[in-house]
């Protein structure tokens, strides 16, 4: 997967480290290095790249740009602590680049070391307060930390900063959801929807969100196109069959409940959800 910000770190940055006359040959190598390791890094050559890495570090060991290209390659190779440690070691060589907190927090986001994700994401802001995806990560901690308040300002920083960024009007959405605020919910579910066609999850939340307010005809609507883009996710069946049975098509209300059993056969859960929502439509 392409980083979308590491092009743009490098090319701000190694205009600075290039040579001078009097440094010539080996800084030239270790920005031409660097540059050909992001290069390789962008169209996911990543061996290559932590090879082009280890060999710039070689002839200079303080270089940030190198340490940061490693350890966006190392963590695309699932290489996770070595990615860490990469990025630690950027931060250290040149604490004044955003890039590799954001990295760092978002292997923190990934071990819910939240604390220490939201120090970096603070730290990455400070450098650099226009980089949407900063803004964004910062707004799950808070989401996952039920300040949703907090979170709706970074939310909505992100699509200031960046006015097609579906992924931010989803969570958006969940956030007022959470706030109970359900128009607005649905107006950014069906904004998320706009700019991704394909973003299942906000059909799926938008229909929940419909189900809620007993707009039962839009939720089945909805939860019919979750269902074609993913086919599987059980709970799109069990909240299709809740609208079905509101709106008195019992036979429905029951083969989408029969449908999420089957795709869940073993799961008790499920099945005794099922039952225990038959018996309360029953009466």
């Amino acid at each position: 997967m392409r980083n979308p910000t590491l092009i743009i770190v490098l090319m701000l940055s190694l205009f600075s480290m290039m040579p001078s006359c009097s440094n010539s040959t080996k800084a030239y190598k270790v920005s031409k290095l660097t540059i050909k390791a992001r290069d390789a890094c962008e169209d996911g050559r990543y061996d290559e790249s932590i090879a082009l890495c280890k060999e710039a570090l070689s002839l200079d060991p303080d270089n940030a740009l190198a340490w940061y290209t490693q350890g966006t390659a190392h963590r695309e190779t699932d290489e996770f602590d070595k990615a860490m440690s990469d990025f630690t070691k950027a931060i250290e060589v040149d604490p004044d680049l955003s890039y590799p907190y954001f990295e760092r927090a978002t292997l923190y986001i990934s071990t819910n070391k939240l604390k220490k994700a939201l120090e970096d994401l603070n730290k990455s802001i400070e450098i650099d307060p226009n980089v949407p995806y900063a803004y964004f990560n910062r707004a799950l901690c808070f989401e996952h930390e039920k300040d949703f308040d907090k979170a709706q300002l970074d939310l909505t920083k992100a699509i200031e900063l960046d006015p097609s960024y579906a992924n931010a009007y989803y969570h958006l959405g969940r956030v007022y959801y959470e706030k109970e605020d359900f128009l607005n919910a649905i107006d950014n579910y069906s904004k998320a929807i706009e700019l991704d066609p394909e973003q299942m999850g906000a059909y799926y939340l938008r229909g929940y969100t419909y189900l809620h307010k007993g707009n039962y005809e839009l939720a089945i609507v909805d939860f019919d196109k979750a269902i074609e883009i993913d086919s599987n996710y059980v709970y799109s069946y069990l909240y299709r069959g809740c609208a079905y049975f509101e709106i008195g098509d019992y036979d429905k209300g029951v083969s989408n409940f029969n449908q999420a059993i089957a795709l869940n056969p073993d799961n008790d859960e499920i099945r005794k959800w099922c039952e225990k929502g038959l018996e309360n439509y029953q009466k």
